[in-house]
Formats: structure tokens, C-alpha cells, sequence
């Protein structure tokens, strides 16, 4: 993705703003992906799945400002340490009141403004079609292991066609086309 000097500029200068870095945390040229994608797609809501300590969140809100409505999954709550949004346009489904993407009910969003955003260790191909039956198009993917690595299936192992950690038809996988627009 191409990118100019003021963009990186207004990132970095978000970025060091960001008190919720901890090791462990998307590194920097992840966030950077995240905060380029955010302004280019300018979506009106953000699901992020994979809050963790809430690195994430917190760069999310400072990029897409106070109205964009943002909804955190995670099935842990998220640490004494990390940074919680208090912002009333964030839900939070994350501990106790967790609830998969998958069964995630956007009914009143509208799905053309709507970028969903996983970093959940999760099967890539599983996260498409879920994204197909909402009928969400933006998807970026954090998680993104090399061939032969991982514990999931990610884009690197569709391009590569590694196929050992699959739990899906070939149907499925032959919907998939390698060639698609993925952030």
C-alpha cells in the first residue's frame, strides 16, 4: 500500500500518543497497516476481533475519531494494565460477554461501512465466509504465519498452499481466490 510522508507523520505522531503498547503487542509496521487501511477505508464501524491489552483499540479510536462505533471481541477481559476505551460508541464482547464474530448481530449497521479487523488466531478461510454471510468486503488480517508455521490457516499459507491446518471442504477453499483484494 502506498503511502506519503505526512501520512507517516500523522501516524507516528498517533502512535507515540498511544500509552497501551506493551510487549507482545501488533508491532509498529502492523499498526501502521491498521492505520492506513482505517483512512483509506473511513468506516463507520470497526470490529476488531483480538483486543488482548487494547493496543489496538486505543490506535483505532485516535485514527478514526469519537463517531465511529467500535466493537471489541475477545474472549479474555482485557488486563488491569491495558487500555480500555470508555467511549460510549465502543462495545465491548470480550470476557464473560464474549461473542464470536461469527455470531456477531450487525443487523443495523450497514455492512458496506464496516471493516473487520482480525488478529484472533483464527482460521482466515472461517473469518471470509463469515465476512461473505454479512456481507462485509473490507477485511484486514493481522495474523499472517509463513508456510509450515502457525497454528491457523492465514493468507500466507493460501498463497503457499499449505493446507495442514484446514478444517474446511475444497469448495470453500477453491471460493477463496488468492488474487482477492485482501488489506
Amino acid at each position: 500500500m502506498d503511502f506519503t510522508d505526512d501520512e507517516l507523520d500523522a501516524f507516528l505522531h498517533i502512535y507515540n500518543s498511544c500509552k497501551s503498547y506493551k510487549p507482545g503487542s501488533m508491532c509498529s509496521v502492523d499498526m501502521f497497516s491498521l492505520y492506513l487501511t482505517l483512512k483509506k477505508i473511513n468506516p463507520k464501524v470497526v470490529i476488531e476481533s483480538g483486543v488482548w491489552h487494547g493496543a489496538s483499540t486505543e490506535l483505532i479510536r485516535k485514527t478514526v475519531g469519537q463517531d465511529v462505533v467500535i466493537i471489541s471481541i475477545d474472549p479474555l477481559e482485557i488486563p488491569k494494565f491495558g487500555w480500555k476505551d470508555t467511549n460510549t460508541n465502543t462495545l465491548y464482547y470480550t470476557g464473560q460477554n464474549f461473542v464470536d464474530f461469527k455470531y456477531l448481530n450487525l443487523d443495523k449497521y450497514n455492512p458496506n461501512e464496516i471493516l473487520a479487523f482480525f488478529d484472533d488466531h483464527q482460521n482466515m478461510i472461517m473469518r471470509i465466509i463469515q465476512c461473505r454471510e454479512k456481507k462485509i468486503e473490507h477485511i484486514l488480517f493481522n495474523d499472517n504465519y509463513p508456510k509450515n508455521c502457525g497454528s491457523h490457516f492465514t493468507y500466507e499459507h493460501l498463497l503457499n498452499d499449505d493446507f495442514r491446518n484446514i478444517n474446511t471442504n475444497a469448495k470453500e477453499i477453491i471460493n477463496i481466490n488468492k488474487n482477492e483484494d485482501f488489506f
